[in-house]
């Protein structure tokens, strides 16, 4: 009877030590961390590349993505190098990220070339119809969808800006990088000219992706007739922004620009989505970017997630800028600001 009672024991002992088991493996195991790369043009240490990551890390740690965790981030920035762009699109895709992150046009197709398995959200793409990232708006079809920062209407709109503050403008040249530019230029170029011939003001094109060509091309709208400059947003623009301000500034040539960027270097005046809010966190493009990500990471597919455009739009008037080039704000364009620069 004892005996039986000793083995009964043992088995007792045995059969909890084989239920713990399974637990303890759990426990040592971590979770599957999930990885995600950016591709960017734009430099490590921009102040607005910098706060848009850390904003978007903060809002996906609040849904569960702790970075360190249960999820890594690896950010690549080819400052707008072709060939580097190349070669860390192709190093992206070997790694096998679980999502790409891409900033400008050229960014996305670069990493569209080397993969259409791993899904990839764009940030910045006007056309990506045109361009060849999606099959539609609503329905992508393949392994990316993203955000379109303007729509082609946006080019008018520019127009009416710049003639509203300098109704004497004649000439009005537009900037573009033509290796992105959608439609060869033509997505912005087709509507700023049918407005134009309305107000008898020539529309010249400057496209330009050396640049060396900035001054050069900006010196043309110099000088009589009266010129003025739209600049369209591209990812040349922005990272070329000090040297397009500087020869607008040089020339006195009144000129607006697509992105608030430009504010800060000392632009007349910009329209266009909204990027930042008071809290960067909470910006339109952080929210969305942020949802897109969460639901990638947890099974969704990028071909069933329609291109979403951008439903805020701000526009940004430098007064200082204003009176240095002799132009006078209109009252009822200064009661449209957003914001005001003194």
């Amino acid at each position: 009877m004892r005996k039986t009672m000793a083995l009964d024991r043992r088995s007792v002992l045995a059969f909890a030590a084989i239920l713990a088991l399974p637990r303890l493996a759990v426990a040592q195991v971590a979770p599957e961390r999930r990885r995600v790369s950016f591709l960017l043009s734009t430099a490590y240490d921009e102040p607005m590349t910098v706060a848009r990551l850390a904003a978007m890390k903060v809002r996906l740690g609040e849904l569960g993505w702790v970075d360190g965790r249960v999820i890594e981030y690896e950010a690549l920035s080819c400052l707008n190098d072709p060939v580097q762009r190349k070669a860390m699109a192709k190093q992206i895709v070997a790694r096998t990220p679980d999502l790409i992150i891409t900033g400008g046009v050229l960014d996305a197709q670069a990493i569209l070339n080397e993969t259409q398995t791993i899904p990839l959200v764009f940030s910045t793409a006007a056309d990506p119809v045109s361009s060849g990232f999606v099959q539609s708006l609503v329905r992508p079809g393949g392994n990316a969808t993203g955000f379109t920062t303007s729509h082609p209407s946006m080019g008018s709109k520019w127009l009416e800006i710049l003639l509203e503050l300098a109704p004497r403008v004649k000439r009005v040249g537009v900037i573009f990088n033509p290796l992105s530019a959608p439609r060869n230029g033509d997505y912005y170029l087709d509507p700023l000219r049918e407005m134009a011939s309305s107000f008898g003001v020539d529309i010249i094109p400057l496209p330009i992706s050396d640049p060396d060509n900035i001054s050069a091309q900006i010196a043309r709208l110099g000088g009589a007739p009266a010129g003025g400059l739209v600049v369209t947003p591209d990812a040349f623009t922005v990272l070329n922004r000090k040297a397009i301000v500087s020869a607008v500034a040089a020339n006195a040539v009144p000129a607006v620009y697509s992105y608030h960027f430009f504010m800060s270097e000392g632009g007349l005046v910009s329209y266009g989505f909204k990027y930042e809010s008071a809290a960067s966190e909470r910006s339109e493009l952080v929210e969305a970017m942020v949802e897109y990500i969460d639901l990638i990471l947890r099974g969704a597919k990028p071909a069933e997630l329609p291109v979403r455009s951008p439903r805020t739009y701000q526009l940004i008037i430098n007064l200082k800028t204003a009176r240095s080039l002799n132009l006078t704000v209109p009252p009822v364009l200064l009661a449209r600001a957003d914001k005001i620069i003194e």
